[in-house]
């Protein structure tokens, strides 16, 4: 085994692609209110609360400025980011969508833009590590996949929050604890069951992860990974 955020919200349609039709004043898609999804109803603590508030709004504001600190678009570097839906609004609930998110982390490179390593789709927002192509910079990339989700979704309004949180990995940080913390988020959140396999898991090359030998056979973790994840989660840097 391996030893190894809030931003402010922006209606997406300013994100292009988008739906024809979509109007940049137009509010956020309705279950961003509220939803009635039952894919987790044999999991716990899915429920979905108010969003909007000023309180909120005031400290999604804040934590907008902090994420455009620093940011480095750095071809060929190693990235771990987070893409969040506005309010946490749990729209990637719908197994058809969580599927369309999922295609698009395993979807071919397009000249060059990216390489994906591994994902994972939860109900309100997406992890991946990947490597940064040559052609597009780190901000229309991951503009570029919110787009791409929105748009194949067919969400008219669908909200994203403005900014991802995203991390440079150093050289002295191993991938392998970022992949191992995306592969465990689902359980860590308790949305998962152990004794099952995160059908929203992405992975383009297991082999090149040690933790990927090691799993179950039908792909769950062991019960001593959540005590693992914990410690790996305590010294990267996963914006959570």
């Amino acid at each position: 085994m391996p030893r190894g955020k809030s931003a402010a919200v922006v209606d997406c349609t300013k994100v292009q692609p988008y739906p024809p039709g979509l109007s940049a004043t137009r509010g956020c898609h309705p279950e961003a209110a509220s939803t009635k999804h039952t894919w987790f109803c044999a999991y716990a603590g899915l429920d979905v609360g108010p969003a909007g508030s000023k309180q909120s709004a005031m400290r999604q504001q804040r934590r907008t400025e902090y994420l455009r600190r620093g940011r480095i678009s750095a071809p060929g570097e190693t990235y771990f980011m987070t893409a969040c839906v506005a309010g946490r609004a749990k729209l990637l609930a719908e197994p058809r969508r969580a599927a369309i998110a999922k295609a698009e982390l395993l979807s071919s490179p397009s000249a060059g833009d990216v390489e994906w390593l591994v994902g994972t789709v939860m109900p309100d927002h997406i992890h991946a590590l990947f490597v940064l192509g040559h052609r597009l910079p780190l901000d229309r990339l991951l503009a570029k996949l919110k787009g791409n989700i929105t748009r194949r979704c067919g969400l008219d309004g669908m909200c994203w929050q403005e900014n991802v949180y995203e991390h440079r990995l150093r050289r002295a940080e191993q991938p392998e604890a970022y992949a191992f913390y995306i592969y465990m988020n689902p359980y860590r959140a308790g949305i998962c069951a152990l004794r099952d396999s995160w059908p929203w898991w992405v992975c383009a090359d297991p082999q090149r992860f040690e933790f990927c030998g090691k799993w179950c056979p039908n792909g769950s973790p062991h019960r001593e990974w959540l005590t693992e994840v914990e410690e790996i989660a305590s010294r990267i840097h996963h914006g959570e």
